[in-house]
Formats: C-alpha cells, sequence, structure tokens
C-alpha cells in the first residue's frame, strides 16, 4: 500500500481511505504514482506563482516610494533654490536700504553686520587653519625620527662604556680587564658624531615646524659634549673617561626630554586640528544665526523708522532688544584681543609688510598679522568718507583729506579690523586648546637628571 498525505478535497480519480488525516490510497499501479506526481508538482507551480505575486507587489510597492520620494525630493529641491533666492533677495535689500554710507548711524546694528562679516572670514580661514597643522606635523615626525636616533646611539654609546668598565659597575662589566682610554675614546666618537648630526637635524626640523606653527613651544636644551673636549686631546678643558661617561648621561636624559616634547607637540597638534574641524562644523549654524539677528535689527530700525520716530529712538529700541548680545560680541573680541597680545609667541617685527592672504598658502605668524596692523594700516572703526567729508582720524589733523566724488567707498581699515578679530578669535580657540590639553612643567613629576636613567 502506498501512502500519500494531500488535501483531502482534492478529487482524485481513485478510491481513498482516510484516517487521522492520512490518505491511503487503495490502488496501485504507474497510474497512480503518475497521479501523485501530477498532484506534487501542480501544488510547486502554485507555491512559485504565489510567491512571484508576492514579489511583484513589493517591487511595485517599492517603486510606487521611490516615485513619491522623488517626487518630495525635487519638490524640497525647488523650495531650496526658492529659499536661496529669497535669502539673496533679502541680502540685496539689506545692503540697499542700510548702505555703507549709513555705517554709524546705527552702532549696534554696524555691531551686528560686523559679526557676521567676522563669522564668515572665521568660515574661509578655516581650511588654511587646518591644513597649517597637517604641514606642521610633517617636521614634527621628521624631528621625532631623528631624535630616536640620537637615543639609540648615546644608549649604543653608555652601553660600550659600561662594557669597558667605565662606571666602575662590576654587575654589568663584560670584560676581564678594564679597557684604557683610547678604547674609549675610539668607541665613543663615532656615535657621537652620527649623535651630533642628527641633533642637527631635528633642531632644523623644529624650526621648520614652529616657522609653519607659532604655537609650537622652543624645544628643551639638548646638548652634547665637543669633541675638542674628549679624552686624549690637547684643549685645557679636556674630561676624563668618568666626565665622558657623565656627559653621555645628561646628553641621553636630555634626548629622552627632546623624545617627549616632540611626541607631545604631535598630540597637540592633532587637538588642535580637531577643534578646528569642529568648530568648522558648527561654521553654517552660527553664520546663519548672525544672519537672523542682523535681519531682526534691520527689521527693528525700518519699524521705528517707519512710525515716524527718530535715529536716537531706533538706536534706544536696538540697545533694548540686542544690547545684550552686542555686549556679549563685544567682550568675546575684547577677551580675545587681550590673549592674542599676552601670548607668549608674540615677537614685534617692524616694517614688515605682508599682505593677509592666507588662501594662497603661507604661514604668517599671528604675531606678524598684529604688527602689520599696528605700524603699516589705520587701525580706526569703519567708516566711509563721501564727498566734503574727512577721513576717519582727527579731523583737523593734516592726515586728514577730503574726497570729491559723490559715491560712498569703504576705508581700508573696515577689511583690518575684521582680519584682526578674525585671527584673534581663531587664536583664542587655539588657545583654549592648548590650555586643555598642555601639561604644567612645574607639576611634571618625571626626574631628569642623570641619578633616573635607569642605569
Amino acid at each position: 500500500m502506498i501512502a500519500a498525505k494531500c488535501s483531502p478535497e482534492q478529487e482524485l480519480p481513485y478510491e481513498v481511505l482516510e484516517e487521522d488525516n492520512i490518505i491511503y490510497i487503495q490502488n496501485n499501479g504507474a497510474e497512480v504514482r503518475g497521479a501523485i506526481r501530477t498532484h506534487e508538482t501542480a501544488l510547486r507551480r502554485l507555491v512559485k506563482q504565489a510567491a512571484y505575486q508576492r514579489l511583484s507587489l513589493q517591487v511595485q510597492l517599492a517603486k510606487e516610494r521611490e516615485r513619491a520620494f522623488e517626487k518630495e525630493r525635487d519638490m524640497l529641491e525647488r523650495e531650496h533654490v526658492d529659499f536661496i533666492g529669497l535669502k539673496q533677495g533679502l541680502q540685496r535689500l539689506g545692503d540697499d536700504m542700510f548702505p555703507d554710507t549709513v555705517l554709524g548711524l546705527f552702532p549696534g546694528l554696524d555691531a551686528l553686520v560686523f559679526e557676521l562679516k567676522l563669522q564668515r572670514a572665521t568660515k574661509n580661514l578655516l581650511p588654511s587653519e587646518i591644513n597649517r597643522e597637517k604641514r606642521a606635523r610633517v617636521p614634527l615626525k621628521r624631528a621625532e625620527t631623528h631624535v630616536r636616533f640620537c637615543l639609540d646611539q648615546l644608549r649604543k654609546a653608555l652601553q660600550k662604556g659600561m662594557d669597558i668598565g667605565v662606571p666602575k659597575n662590576t654587575l654589568h662589566h663584560q670584560q676581564l680587564f678594564s679597557g684604557d682610554m683610547l678604547t674609549t675614546v675610539k668607541a665613543v666618537t663615532p656615535l657621537m658624531l652620527r649623535t651630533k648630526a642628527s641633533l642637527g637635524d631635528f633642531f632644523t626640523q623644529i624650526a621648520i615646524a614652529r616657522g609653519r606653527q607659532p604655537m609650537i613651544y622652543l624645544p628643551p636644551r639638548f646638548q652634547v659634549l665637543d669633541l675638542s673636549l674628549m679624552p686624549n686631546q690637547t684643549h685645557e678643558r679636556i674630561v676624563n673617561e668618568m666626565g665622558l661617561y657623565n656627559s653621555l648621561e645628561a646628553s641621553y636624559g636630555e634626548c629622552q626630554h627632546c623624545f617627549q616634547y616632540t611626541k607631545a607637540e604631535i598630540c597637540i597638534s592633532f587637538e588642535r586640528e580637531k577643534a578646528l574641524i569642529e568648530h568648522q562644523k558648527h561654521m553654517d549654524a552660527l553664520i546663519d544665526e548672525a544672519e537672523y539677528d542682523m535681519r531682526g535689527a534691520q527689521n527693528c530700525v525700518v519699524e521705528v523708522l517707519r512710525a515716524g520716530q527718530s535715529v536716537q529712538a531706533a538706536n534706544d529700541q536696538l540697545n533694548k532688544q540686542f544690547g545684550n548680545l552686542i555686549a556679549k560680541h563685544k567682550y568675546e573680541d575684547e577677551h580675545a584681543e587681550e590673549a592674542a597680545q599676552e601670548d607668549a609667541n608674540y615677537e614685534p617685527i617692524p616694517n614688515a609688510i605682508m599682505p593677509p592672504d592666507s588662501a594662497q598658502g603661507g604661514d604668517i605668524p599671528f604675531a606678524i598679522y598684529r604688527e602689520v596692523f599696528k605700524e603699516n594700516l589705520r587701525p580706526d572703526t569703519a567708516s566711509v568718507a563721501t564727498s566734503n567729508t574727512l577721513v576717519p582720524g582727527d579731523a583737523n589733523s593734516d592726515a586728514a583729506s577730503t574726497w570729491t566724488g559723490t559715491t560712498a567707498t569703504p576705508s581700508l581699515s573696515i577689511s583690518v579690523n575684521l582680519m584682526k578679530a578674525t585671527l584673534n578669535r581663531l587664536h583664542a580657540l587655539l588657545a583654549e586648546v592648548e590650555q586643555r590639553t598642555r601639561w604644567v612643567d612645574d607639576e611634571e613629576d618625571l626626574p631628569w637628571h642623570n641619578l633616573a636613567l635607569g642605569f
């Protein structure tokens, strides 16, 4: 007897007997087996057809969702284009309503406009400052390689002294008898020569790095004994074998300090770059906020003047609504300027004329910028000269001159003050990172002396 599972409702050309949901086929032969195979094939075909229909329905739904998303994307793109057009139209309208000829008429509005320009200038300078950090780390990594080579050579020189028995240490003495002075000098001199050559390369790379990024600290002291003072020389200040060994120990300690200094400067450079990148991510939001504040101030002035009130009333209303915000920006600028002036890297360079064009990839320190602005350009506040109007400054001085044209021309001091404020803001940001990441030398518990070398 052949047993097969199938649906009880299925009509078959042969007699079946159902017991406990099991259908027993009473007939035998090839006809029955062929009918069973046909039935199973039909079932598999139905299952595949149902799966195909389900998959087709899913594909159709996915295409409908994709078309809806594309439609929504096109709508958002059109809205974005319309928003940019409205934004540019508002900008042109604001420039037409508040041209440069009214600079100084509304001090509060001028402060908010200056803050907007400062944020935009900061956004333009951030890529250059990030690139500055990357370029400064290249010579720092080369300097790390050179100082590591110096460590290796000095370690070999100290080990040779131990092998010969110069430090009178029998625990590490590997010879049956102590070497003479000439043997010590011959063994140590090539190592010292290679150390001196690598030492010069180290300081050269540090100088290149400090030229690219003035915030890098000066390297610590690192000296190697002069070869003219070696034993068996004719100089009156020659040292003996023990003095030579002590000098190598001191040089090894200084080299360890330089090695730690180089690694720390590389890590701090990474922290500065990370802070600049993080600040760059928020620049669009800061610019939008500054634009919103500026347009709010312009709207306030328009509403007051439309009501027929005076300019003084408009200034009073500006101080009432935006006084705290203006005071906050002013405090930030003053604090950043004081921090920049108190910077230890500030070195006056008289008669230095360098264009503040960081977009060309030049590495101009903050000190040079400040000195150029201080000595070669007018530090007056932003103002505009029109016909029969004196240039900003002392109206009775000989330096003041008149303009004969009727078109308003902004003074050069606008860009100067803007660049100064932008550099001071960037300097304050980097100084905050320095204060957060650098250690204090007085609190460092690493004893850099001859007795703490571990030999």
